[in-house]
């Protein structure tokens, strides 16, 4: 995995990056309260994880399909869980490959010029964010930043054990306008806004001692 970057939105929606291993690292305002806090660092496991999106169409069925790649890290405070995810625009996968081709093209999110699609969330409390509340975070796409607010559906953060890691689990949806992100072409045949639909899970290191379960060899 590469280097992850910190997302930051500056004056305008223009975007501002920040090395993640950087030894001092710039937080967001709606952040920086508790910048202090040390934090377990959990990484999202790209195997279990996913996002689906959905994109309207003005006459016919919607288009849908998903990316298959999602990487970062999940930073897990004493006073709650920051998300910062990243996703190659080169992952999308759809039934059709015009569609493929049209959605990396030039006219939508332009996967040459700006490969990645980021996300970080604000600091999140698994003990009282209950499902239907805000998601809220800092998305980058195409090079524009903007603040974005999803809606939860699950999360859920468990302590190492004795056989299994720590481990983080994130379920949210919501849209965003194309518009705003500067994909203005096609308005004769796509609706404005895009759906989302991120399901994500991170986990720590393996315990320790505990290694690759072995199959069971039966005793003659």
């Amino acid at each position: 995995m590469g280097t992850l970057m910190l997302v930051l939105c500056g004056p305008e929606g223009s975007a501002e990056e920040r090395d993640a291993s950087s030894a001092d690292p710039v937080t967001s305002p709606a952040n920086s309260a508790s910048a202090e806090t040390s934090a377990n660092t959990l990484l999202i496991d790209t195997s279990q994880s996913t996002v689906h999106f959905r994109i309207g169409l003005l006459f016919l069925f919607d288009a849908r399909g998903e990316f298959e790649t999602i990487e970062g890290r999940v930073d897990r405070h004493a006073d709650g869980v920051q998300v910062h995810a990243r996703i190659p625009v080169a992952s999308a996968s759809m039934d059709s490959q015009r569609w493929e081709r049209m959605l990396e093209g030039p006219q939508f999110l332009d996967g040459e010029r700006h490969p990645w699609i980021e996300f970080e969330s604000d600091r999140l409390d698994p003990a009282t964010l209950q499902p239907g509340e805000a998601v809220p975070g800092q998305l980058r796409l195409r090079e524009v930043c903007q603040r974005e607010r999803f809606v939860l559906h699950h999360l859920a953060c468990s302590d190492a054990s004795a056989t299994a890691p720590e481990r983080c689990e994130l379920s949210a949806s919501g849209s965003l306008l194309r518009a705003a992100y500067g994909m203005r072409s096609h308005r004769g045949a796509l609706r404005n806004r895009i759906e989302l639909k991120l399901d994500l899970v991170a986990t720590g290191a393996p315990p320790s001692g505990v290694g690759p379960v072995s199959p069971e060899v039966p005793v003659r």
